[in-house]
């Protein structure tokens, strides 16, 4: 084919094709302005909606009353009115309305300010309006005794409030004795000592079985001398019989039976008879083994 002929040819390709390319043109500009269009629509309902909805939020089937939301029942040992006073100290509105985008943080907000309440689980919003709130609440392991009185405490040491107790009802706790410090915060903060850390601990565990073996309280174990073992202690039964525990649970060394063997002995002896039964030799709970049972009789021949 000439040089002619093949410039020819091209252009009558050229003038073939044309329509196609104008048209895939066309579709892709009425596309682009469909699409741009429809941005334009949504952007407009978007600022409607932010104008309109402070005026809906306030509608009466949008509202619910602060004393009317749904939480978690108390347990048992608490005896206060934990919505009322998340209520009262967050200064909570009488109306709260589920359309507001900060109502979740509002209402978790207020109720963490109860020291019962150890976290929010969730706050939940449902038309019509309605909100259910779920509540972790703090459980009390024992009462440390401190000048005039006994203050209560969870397993992480957490400071609770006293007025839930009555005189008889506190009694049945485990008590932690011997502590020198103050409290270093507020109800519903850590106590900040290290033997009231531990002790917490280890009543959380004692805690199901502490009337049953007769316990009175958890000391920091002191050696002969009158110091203090930092980081063991010490059961104290209600007859005054000492078993030296060691390490808080799971807090034991290499070399220090875990705390489930330890309470294996505990009921063992329990079972047995007494505690204050038990020798002086086995009393030391950081053994694997007492130092009878160590003790190899040989047979007469």
């Amino acid at each position: 084919m000439t040089q002619a002929a093949r410039k020819n040819a091209g252009s009558w390709q050229q003038m073939l094709f044309a329509p196609t390319n104008v048209l895939r043109t066309q579709r892709g500009r009425r596309l682009a302005m469909a699409l741009g269009g429809l941005a334009a629509m949504v952007l407009a309902a978007i600022q409607l909606w932010q104008q309109l909805r402070p005026h809906i939020a306030i509608q009466p089937e949008y509202l619910v009353a602060s004393a009317d939301m749904a939480i978690t029942p108390p347990p048992e040992w608490i005896h206060s009115d934990v919505k009322a006073a998340a209520i009262r100290d967050a200064a909570l509105p009488p109306k709260l309305s589920i359309l507001d985008d900060r109502l979740s943080e509002r209402i978790s907000q207020a109720f963490l300010l109860n020291p019962w309440i150890a976290r929010v689980e969730k706050v939940q919003t449902f038309y019509p309006a309605r909100i259910q709130v779920n509540l972790i609440y703090r459980r009390p392991v024992a009462m440390v005794e401190v000048f005039g009185g006994l203050l209560p405490v969870d397993s992480d040491a957490v400071l609770l409030p006293t007025e839930d107790f009555s005189p008889a009802e506190a009694q049945h706790y485990p008590r932690i004795a011997g502590v020198q410090s103050s409290p270093l915060g507020p109800l519903g903060t850590a106590w900040g000592d290290p033997v009231v850390a531990a002790g917490a601990k280890l009543a959380n565990l004692l805690a199901s079985v502490w009337n049953d073996l007769e316990l009175h309280r958890i000391c920091e174990y002191q050696d002969h001398t009158g110091n203090g073992m930092r980081g063991s202690l010490e059961l104290v039964t209600r007859g005054g019989t000492k078993f030296i525990w060691g390490a808080a649970p799971k807090q034991e060394g290499a070399d220090e039976p875990s705390a489930s063997r330890k309470l294996d002995r505990l009921l063992q002896w329990k079972h047995d008879g007494s505690l204050d039964s038990v020798s002086p030799a086995d009393r030391d709970l950081r053994r694997s083994t007492s130092p009878a049972s160590e003790i190899q009789t040989t047979p007469k021949n």
